[in-house]
């Protein structure tokens, strides 16, 4: 891996320690050189500028062994001592050269020559007292042993580089292995891509598919949707033609109420009557017996006056009384007689009157039987139509749909089946891949995590790496700087020798001479300056990085630590120069992409097992991991064997008529050779075929078969809830003591236990409302069971009438008695209680009291009809 080369420095530069521009420009490096020698002799003045980068000072243990800056200087190691050696031996040799001139010298010489011989001599007298050169040469030595430390000091970060660069090694193995890992990856990828396009073609036929089918089914729904408009209107028209029936037996069951209702009217007003005719009976038989009185005393005042032979005008008046009476009781029994008539009359007017009940009864019983016939069979015409409809389908669908490959409903069911199959075929891969793909993504996310943690450990080694490059070209500068400061010092003492050889006034020497040892005195101040400057920058920089390996903060997901693993690729790839991180770079980049993909795809699959699932709810399932139990002979298959048998018909049929369908068409087409006449597709002569016939029997079979059924069971019900309704009658009849019968207009009838032997009269009371209730009394001759009737009206508002009842006069104190004990028993538990049932209780109290008084009072009722017909018998 190639290595970048460390930033040129010069202690006169103007720049910092940071690579500047003038590294690309070797033009301005070479202006920003000393000039030395011939060039210039007085050289610039270095200004160091505080630098600003990150320094580190490695452990002195982990150094490792590379060649030492001193070996890499080579000669120059001693240059120090080579320069005292060789100003020692130029001051001794100038000094012996000072002596001889100075004996050869004459009287003519010049008193600068005697000043430059003296000074020469006091030099070399002087030149190891002189405090100046020993302070320089201490300063040398001071020199020599900061630049062994600096030696040391660059070999031990050389050491540290040398580990650096190591560990930069073992990172680049951990990165190649992550990059084998990367790569089974995207093996891995790439076959989960094969798979997913492998699925994803398949769902595309799928829905292709789907879109048929639905096209399909959008086509038989409008279909349908024709269909059902149809039915609809055939059903506003037969529920025309049985709203008019219904009407017209309301109309009827009007007229029938409204004669009812007159004969109602009539037996209500002859009922009147004949309570009028018994009021009249009951006054002509007490004037009767009235009239039978006194014709008893006139006959015993007759056979008085006529034992006593005297007959006197009171004879004739009373004759004459007699006479009338006998007239009037003559008149009176013809009146009977008609009575009798009218009341026998009446009595059969009653008996038709319940008869016409009955007829009305029956007729609406009827009317309810035909309004349910009538719905049954609208309920079986629309079946009948939808059935119809349903063959229309089939063999639209079979004739027309030819593409699909199933030319019978069975044939499309096994397709159907078999989509079925291949759809939890599919379902059940897709649960696999599903399961492979998180796998796949629990081991990438383990990846990335293992990734995230290498990434933060070559962060940190980038760092360190950083840090101990910045240290380098320090380090690597501080060389140059020396090496040149030795090459300095290399062409100064070249200068004194090229002087020294040129220069033809010796006096001059020591003024150079100090010159040049006050300058070098400049460069070793400039040093110990940029020396203390450096160590300042180091310890600012020690504390940087201290306060730098704090803990970072927490990592990134999985698709940005690809990102920041990316850029810590490129960052190394700038560092040590190497392809593989851009190669990582395009891999992670191809990856994230790919990624996307994934997940678009993974939408998608998602969609797809929503539908799959939804599928599954309606019902479908794997036959493989799911078994369904039923009966052998369940109602399913029994249904399905009916269908299946109608479908079968329903086949045939439609084979026949297509069969004569075509052989019409055939002979149309051969009989009429062009001509413009239209024909029905079923020939002139068209005949039913037998299949059709054979359908439509089995289809009225079949609806016979359910009618049958169904009466049935409405004759079963029927019969339950008559018994039903007999037991709670006798339940009631016997805990109660009532009989509870429920007529057709909604009142109730109530029989009491005791009624039949306690009654001799009727009492029918009649209450609008609990608290205003009126009573009213009448007498019935053709009842002699009283009973309750209460009718039920609007707002809690109801009636109660007792009815029955029937007997002579003799009963008349105790029917008074019983309808004012019944009168303040209204009063009390209806009137004032508002409760129906303790008034009923009350009631039953006393005809069970009134039980043995009443049957003394029907023998004595008996013993005095019998003593009138007698007295008639003997006036007839």
């Amino acid at each position: 891996m190639p290595r970048q080369h460390p930033a040129q420095y010069h202690p006169y530069q103007r720049t910092s320690l940071r690579q500047s521009t003038t590294d690309a420009n070797p033009a301005a490096v070479a202006r920003n050189r000393p000039l030395t020698g011939a060039d210039s002799t007085d050289p610039p003045r270095s200004v160091f500028a505080p630098s600003t980068s990150a320094f580190f000072r490695p452990d002195a243990s982990t150094l490792p062994k590379r060649p030492t800056f001193a070996n890499s200087i080579g000669p120059s190691d001693d240059i120090y001592g080579e320069f005292n050696h060789y100003m020692t031996r130029r001051e001794l040799l100038r000094s012996a050269a000072g002596k001889d001139k100075h004996g050869q010298s004459t009287a003519s010489s010049n008193e600068l020559l005697k000043s430059t011989a003296s000074s020469s001599t006091n030099a070399s007298l002087d030149l190891y007292s002189d405090p100046e050169l020993i302070r320089a040469r201490k300063e040398i030595r001071e020199l020599k042993s900061a630049r062994r430390k600096l030696t040391d000091e660059k070999a031990a970060f050389e050491r540290n580089i040398h580990d650096l660069e190591k560990s930069g090694h073992e990172k680049e193995t951990k990165l190649q292995e992550a990059m084998l890992r990367v790569d089974q990856l995207e093996v891995d990828r790439q076959f989960l891509v094969d798979r997913n396009k492998d699925l994803t073609e398949r769902l595309g036929d799928a829905e292709e598919n789907m879109i048929d089918w639905k096209k399909d089914a959008d086509m038989t729904q409008n279909i349908l949707k024709r269909q059902i408009a149809e039915l609809r209107d055939q059903l506003s028209l037969s529920k025309r033609d049985s709203d008019a029936q219904l009407r017209k037996a309301q109309l009827e069951n009007d007229r029938v109420e409204s004669v009812v209702h007159q004969m109602e009217q009539q037996v209500a007003d002859l009922q009147n009557e004949l309570t009028k005719q018994a009021n009249y009976v009951k006054s002509g038989r007490e004037q009767l017996s009235t009239a039978e009185r006194q014709y008893r005393e006139a006959e015993a005042k007759i056979r008085k006056l006529q034992a006593n032979g005297s007959v006197t005008e009171e004879m004739v008046v009373l004759k004459r009384q007699l006479t009338e009476q006998t007239a009037h009781i003559r008149s009176l029994e013809t009146k009977m007689q008609e009575l009798a008539q009218q009341n026998r009359y009446l009595r059969n007017m009653q008996e038709n009157t319940e008869k016409l009940k009955d007829e009305k009864e029956h007729l609406v019983q009827q009317l309810s039987r035909m309004s349910q016939i009538q719905n049954r069979a609208d309920a079986l015409v629309v079946e009948i139509n939808a059935l119809k409809a349903e063959r229309q389908r089939w063999t639209e669908f079979l004739t027309e749909h030819d593409d699909i490959g199933a030319d019978s409903p069975y044939a499309l069911a096994k397709t159907l089946a078999q989509q079925r199959l291949e759809l939890a075929i599919l379902k059940e891969k897709y649960g696999q891949e599903e399961a492979n793909r998180k796998g796949r993504a629990a081991h990438l996310e383990r990846l990335e995590r293992e990734l995230e943690e290498s990434q933060a450990k070559v962060s940190e080694s980038e760092k360190q790496r950083q840090a101990d490059l910045r240290t380098y070209k320090r380090l690597e500068r501080s060389r140059q700087l020396a090496q040149k400061e030795v090459e300095f010092l290399r062409e100064q003492l070249r200068s004194y020798d090229l002087e020294e050889e040129h220069n033809s006034v010796p006096g001059a020497y020591d003024t150079q001479k100090s010159e040049r040892i006050r300058k070098l005195e400049e460069i070793v101040d400039e040093y110990r300056f940029h020396v203390k400057s450096l160590e300042d920058k180091v310890q600012q920089q020690e504390r940087q990085l201290h306060q730098q390996q704090q803990p970072t903060s927490h990592l990134q997901p999985s698709t940005s630590s690809l990102s920041s693993l990316s850029s810590s690729s490129a960052s190394s790839q700038q560092s040590s120069a190497s392809s593989l991180p851009h190669a990582t770079q395009a891999l992670v980049t191809q990856l994230q992409s790919e990624n996307t993909q994934l997940k678009k795809q993974l939408e998608q699959v998602e969609i797809e097992a929503h539908t799959l699932s939804r599928a599954l709810g309606r019902g479908e399932h794997d036959p493989r991991t799911t078994r369904v139990l039923e009966l052998v002979d369940n109602p399913e298959r029994a249904e399905l064997r009916i269908r299946q048998a109608t479908l079968d018909a329903l086949c045939e049929e439609n084979r026949k008529l297509v069969e004569q369908c075509r052989t019409n068409n055939h002979n149309n087409n051969s009989s009429s050779n062009g001509s413009n006449v239209i024909s029905s597709p079923l020939g002139s002569a068209a005949a039913v075929p037998v299949e059709s016939l054979r359908s439509v029997q089995l289809e009225c079979s079949q609806l016979k078969a359910q009618m049958e059924e169904k009466d049935k069971r409405a004759v079963r019900l029927k019969e339950a809830y008559q018994l039903k309704a007999q037991e709670y009658r006798e339940a009631v009849f016997s805990l109660l003591g009532y009989n509870l019968e429920i007529e057709m207009d909604g009142r109730v009838r109530l029989t009491s236990t005791y009624a039949s032997s306690s009654s001799s009269s009727s009492l029918s009371t009649s209450s609008t409302s609990p608290t205003s209730p009126t009573t009213h009394y009448s007498h019935s001759a053709h009842s002699t069971i009283p009973s309750f009737v209460f009718a039920s009206g609007d707002a809690d508002r109801g009636t109660v009438q007792l009815v029955g009842g029937g007997g002579g006069h003799a009963h008349d104190a105790l029917a008074m008695r019983l309808e004012n004990r019944v009168h303040q028993a209204m009063q009390y538990y209806l009137d004032e209680r508002g409760s129906v049932p303790a008034f009923l209780a009350g009631v039953t109290l006393l005809l069970f009291e009134g039980a043995q008084p009443t049957e003394q009072q029907q023998q004595l009722q008996q013993q005095q009809q019998q003593g009138q017909l007698h007295v008639v018998h003997e006036m007839a």
